[in-house]
């Protein structure tokens, strides 16, 4: 049996500036990897086929790991082997961190290596294209300039960064359709030129490791929306800044929340103090 880590991710900054006819939206935000992650086991099969199971039985009967095998073979044709995949979910379901786009991500690479295909990355990303707008990050990973619907990507060369994160995990699903749908309700959903020059601030600072500019410049349109709808993830924001943040923030359409912490003894301090408030919360690194 192989294994494979699928790890998810959060947004330092997330803008939502116009919904295009098709009905998706189109984004401006960084996507950073990091260490939380699903854990992938896989093995043959005798069948020819590919299965997939999972193994805490909470993932949808059309999920995206059995979508992305599915895009996958349209582009190979014939299967080579058969591979049954168990998927261990441990990144929330509707919490803004990117879980199921990870997983279909990580079925294209696993497959692409076990198939001995080895399509490039790029072509890796074409295809992720089709499977849903968030899978093209993970093809890479790391730390990426998102726009688009959230096919446009762009790897940020970042050598090194000294962010110290607690990621608190509420007992609440959003569902990214509905998060949207309450943005376009409330109006906020444009290109405002303060957030674009802001967006453009948090790319320079986390490129150069300027802690004090990376806080300031932390954004997520949804928290204006999200915190009005469910008024306890506001209550996790202002705990996370009672336990010494200096900054939490929602990832994604929510309803995980993140703290930033400038040391490794103020995250600690942090972790136990919302961990004694009864969170279910633990701490995070970036993946570069």
């Amino acid at each position: 049996m192989k294994t494979y880590k699928s790890y998810a991710k959060i947004n330092f900054f997330l803008d939502v500036t116009s919904r295009l006819n098709t009905g998706y939206h189109s984004i401006r935000s960084l996507f950073c990897e990091v260490s939380i992650f699903d854990l992938i086991e896989y093995q043959p099969n005798n069948i020819n086929k590919l299965r997939f199971f999972d193994r805490k039985n909470i993932l949808p009967k059309d999920n995206l790991l059995k979508k992305a095998g599915e895009v996958f073979c349209k582009y190979i044709g014939d299967i080579p082997i058969g591979l049954d995949f168990y998927i261990d979910k441990k990144i929330p379901i509707g919490g803004g961190l990117g879980g199921g786009s990870s997983n279909a991500a990580s079925i294209l690479k696993i497959l692409n290596k076990e198939f001995k295909i080895n399509f490039k990355e790029k072509k890796l990303e074409h295809i992720s294209s089709e499977i849903g707008a968030d899978v093209t990050f993970f093809i890479r990973g790391g730390a990426q300039k998102v726009t688009g619907i959230g096919q446009i990507v762009k790897k940020l060369r970042i050598p090194s960064i000294d962010l110290f994160l607690i990621l608190v995990f509420p007992d609440v699903h959003i569902s990214t359709p509905y998060a949207y749908e309450l943005i376009d309700k409330s109006g906020v959903c444009k290109d405002i030129f303060g957030y674009r020059r802001r967006f453009n601030k948090i790319l320079d600072a986390i490129k150069n490791n300027n802690y004090i500019k990376i806080i300031k410049n932390i954004y997520n349109k949804f928290e204006e929306v999200i915190f009005v709808e469910y008024p306890d993830l506001q209550n996790i924001y202002e705990d996370i800044l009672n336990s010494n943040a200096d900054k939490a923030f929602m990832s994604g359409s929510g309803s995980t929340m993140v703290g930033v912490y400038p040391t490794k003894e103020r995250l600690e301090k942090g972790l136990e103090k919302l961990k004694k408030n009864g969170y279910k919360a633990a701490e995070a690194k970036i993946r570069f």
